[in-house]
């Protein structure tokens, strides 16, 4: 038995203590309990959304001027950088006042520089951030609003799973990972959620 066989037969064994936990008699709720169940593919929904696709964009814009900002500053360094460089023609005696002076410039230039490229990466991470909470929101105040709307009391997560991973320590995160093994076309909530949200950001964004 390889490796990956191995961890699929763990998994298998851990999901079955599970189950058959699950199903002593204990207090558990009754089995015609009636609540209504539905399944959501969260990367397909997330990936498909038009608010996706504009911070998307809005990150883009933000990198493109990070960019440009960017080159500046280093042309900005590089001439002040020339005249102390012995093997430039401009290049200042070194020790001179003026070689001095313009040591100081680039010195001063350099510290602007790292900065600028500091502050300005942590601002767009923390913009990710904010964005990529604020689509969690919208999402799950979706699939909230959707539920109770008809009637759904549960609502699960549905992922692909990964089976490109090359390690069976990999590939039992994955498999320990899955949190719907199974689920009929007709509870899978993705398409009209997918369509409610992206009428709804065209009706509030749209031009």
């Amino acid at each position: 038995m390889n490796k990956i066989s191995q961890a699929l037969t763990a998994a298998i064994l851990v999901g079955t203590a599970g189950l058959y936990t699950a199903a002593r008699p204990a207090s558990a709720a009754p089995a015609d309990a009636g609540v209504k169940i539905a399944v959501v593919n969260i990367i397909k929904l997330s990936d498909q959304l038009e608010e996706k696709t504009a911070q998307t964009d809005k990150l883009q814009k933000m990198l493109t001027i990070f960019k440009a900002e960017q080159a500046k500053k280093q042309e900005v360094l590089k001439k002040l950088a020339e005249p102390l460089n012995p093997q430039s023609t401009i290049a200042l005696k070194p020790g001179t006042p003026e070689y001095k002076a313009q040591e100081k410039k680039w010195e001063k230039a350099s510290v602007a520089y790292r900065v600028f490229i500091e502050f300005t990466q942590l601002r767009i991470r923390s913009e990710h951030a904010l964005l990529v909470e604020k689509l969690y929101h919208d999402i799950t105040s979706a699939i909230k609003t959707y539920a109770k709307a008809h009637g759904i009391g549960l609502v699960l997560q549905k992922e692909p799973m990964d089976t490109s991973v090359t390690t069976d320590k990999a590939l039992m995160v994955e498999i320990r990972s899955r949190k719907v093994l199974y689920a009929a076309r007709a509870i899978n909530i993705t398409a009209p959620l997918l369509r409610i949200m992206n009428r709804q950001w065209e009706k509030t964004h749209g031009q």
